[in-house]
């Protein structure tokens, strides 16, 4: 039996989920409190042809003065292997209204416009995060719910010794939602044992 290298394995599956005909924008998130990729959508109207147009652009924690690129390039993400963690809630919230903690999230919900409240039929982009070994994440002290991982039309490589951690939550004696992971539309998560 042959034994391949962790880096050689995640490199491999990273090719397999890999969009041929979309260029890739590599990024490494290293900030401790939160690593959130998402969409912004930037709306425009010629006022000559009274024509709109809507760009896309894939964020980090909702810095829309620094977008990554464009969305039509697909999203690969790599964690500094460190510890991540949420702030912590300093009062309840009140989690029907929306109250939501991602330590590390994607989400990649393309196919609705908030500029002109729609839905569209077009492919959405891949995006992929590796988590590397040597990383840690805790969720603690969350108010309403929360997930120390949430993906949204993405997939995830966990390499063998990541570590995650759910401490005890603010709404835990009223036993509110379990705090877990989230996969929403075509995502998947892999580890690598």
């Amino acid at each position: 039996m042959k034994k391949f290298p962790i880096s050689l394995m995640t490199s491999s599956l990273m090719l397999a989920f890999s969009n041929s005909y979309a260029a890739d924008i590599e990024h490494t998130c290293n900030i401790q409190t939160e690593c959130h990729y998402g969409l912004y959508y930037k709306g425009f109207v010629n006022q000559s042809t009274n024509e709109s147009r809507t760009e896309r652009y894939w964020i980090l924690n909702g810095d829309t003065n620094n977008p990554l690129g464009a969305y039509e390039n697909n999203l690969k993400v790599i964690l500094t292997p460190k510890h991540y963690q949420n702030i912590a809630a300093t009062e309840s919230a009140d989690s029907f209204n929306g109250s939501y903690t991602n330590v590390i999230s994607i989400s990649n919900d393309a196919r609705f416009n908030p500029i002109t409240d729609q839905f569209s039929e077009e492919t959405l982009n891949n995006a992929h995060i590796i988590i590397p070994t040597g990383t840690t994440a805790t969720l603690s002290k969350v108010s309403g719910n929360g997930s120390i991982l949430s993906l949204s039309n993405a997939s995830a490589i966990i390499e063998k010794g990541v570590k995650f951690t759910l401490e005890p939550s603010f709404e835990e004696d009223n036993q509110i939602d379990d705090v877990s992971f989230f996969l929403r539309g075509n995502s998947s998560l892999w580890k690598i044992l």
